[in-house]
């Protein structure tokens, strides 16, 4: 009788110590803040050959650039820049 009791005991403190470690880790978390980014650039061409290029530039520091073009096998080829 002492020992399952003992048992039980042990179990509910298993899973205190488990609720208590799952909160501790949902209240460490970051808390993330909704901000709109707004564009600085948007500059984007779709030829009809299939060759495109494209340029967005964001207020939060965010550049890139691509540009495509049709490969020797009809694949697109693309080259380009992210920072």
């Amino acid at each position: 009788m002492l020992i399952s009791y003992l048992v039980i005991s042990y179990i509910a403190a298993m899973k205190i110590i488990v609720l208590a470690c799952l909160v501790a880790v949902a209240v460490a978390a970051p808390q993330l803040e909704e901000r709109v980014v707004e564009l600085l650039r948007d500059d984007r061409v779709a030829n009809e050959d299939g060759t495109f290029s494209y340029a967005l530039e964001a207020d939060n520091g965010i550049n890139t650039a691509v540009s495509g073009s049709i490969g020797a096998e009809g694949q697109i080829n693309q080259e380009g820049s992210y920072t």
